[in-house]
């Protein structure tokens, strides 16, 4: 998580035809010392003959990644960009849970920060004994991970589904993008066994701090309570029936596609209190290589050759051209962002 300072603002619309303000919301942000929400909102209203004005702004520590987690979490009402179409309670619901996020940040923000410290450091060799807090904060980790895994194994599903559905031209009207991306990929292992000689020019040493940090997640683990998400493993089973078994059985486009998008939302923010969860063990396990059965994190300078791929592409962009190969040709399903509601009641 970047730990950039700002402001997260809402920026609403005034329209002079209804003499009324719209539903229609810009969730934007500003960096620290960059400039501020109303120089924004300035800029914004360039081009938009309706009137726009600030209605909320947040200070936050980490303000990207606060932006980014609110787009995703709220993708069921985006209309486009970085507007939103909210009622009144969803807009109160949206600006109170990006101030509980931010109440957070604030808690953690030190533990953050603190955890970059320890990944340059070459680790002991020592273990350390887990501490009450630290077997807190593991469970906080265990269910977010539980999350972000189960989020995983649904979009896994989804996915084959829509990729059944294309191929057979089901009716899946607009819950996926498709479009296909051919990858080319320097073949080094073929051009160091036919060009040993000039192989050889370009390798350079290399040493390199080696280690990732691994918490434990047990295999048969399933969450007493999510704490984040207390609804999940119901949405989980929901969501999980509702793909349809065969491209023959009937389905609800808009409900896979809300579904979906609460799946995405869901994997979103067990992202951010894995983060969260992971920098406070980090900071406890420290230079250790690890907390008994709570995390592994042996960190090691290791020596190594390296084939310098741009330097070689530089000299020769000729021979680098030959011995670029398609390495797979694959489609990827993208979420149609984009939607218009009909469901906003008018005020």
């Amino acid at each position: 998580m970047d730990l950039v300072s700002g402001e997260l603002y809402f920026i609403g619309e005034y329209d002079p035809q209804i003499k009324s303000n719209t539903s229609y919301y810009k969730i934007g942000i500003v960096k620290k010392d960059d400039r501020t929400s109303d120089l924004r909102l300035k800029e914004h209203q360039t081009g938009n003959p309706r009137r726009l004005w600030v209605h909320t702004v947040i200070d936050s520590p980490a303000v990207e990644a606060l932006e980014t987690l609110l787009h995703g979490l709220y993708s069921k009402v985006g209309v486009g960009g970085e507007w939103y179409e909210f009622t009144a309670l969803e807009l109160e619901d949206c600006i109170d849970h990006a101030k509980s996020l931010v109440k957070e940040l604030e808690e953690n923000v030190q533990a953050l920060d603190e955890a970059r410290t320890w990944q340059d450091l070459v680790s002991n060799g020592r273990s350390a004994e887990p501490s009450k807090e630290i077997l807190r904060w593991h469970e906080k980790y265990l269910e977010a991970k539980f999350v972000e895994k189960k989020c995983k194994e649904l979009n896994k599903f989804y996915s084959e589904f829509l990729r059944i559905a294309r191929l057979n031209d089901a009716p899946t009207g607009n819950l996926a993008e498709f479009s296909s991306r051919e990858t080319r990929i320097f073949d080094v292992k073929n051009f160091a066994l036919d060009n040993a000689e000039i192989y050889e020019k370009f390798l350079v040493q290399t040493a390199k701090l080696s280690g990732s940090f691994r918490a434990t997640f047990p295999k048969s683990y399933e969450p007493k309570n999510i704490e984040f998400a207390p609804n999940f493993i119901e949405f989980f089973e929901k969501f999980k029936n509702a793909i349809p078994r065969d491209i023959s059985d009937s389905w609800s486009n808009e409900e896979l596609d809300d579904l979906f998008r609460e799946s995405q939302a869901s994997a979103k923010l067990a992202g951010w209190y894995l983060e969260i969860a992971s920098a406070q063990i980090k900071n406890y396990c420290r230079d250790n290589d690890e907390i008994k059965g709570i995390c592994k994190w042996s960190r090691t300078i290791k020596q190594s050759e390296k084939f310098d791929e741009k330097k070689f592409k530089e000299n020769y962009p000729e021979l680098f051209e030959k011995y670029l190969q398609v390495d797979e040709i694959s489609v990827v399903l993208k979420q149609t962002r984009e939607r218009y509601r009909d469901d906003v009641p008018e005020e």
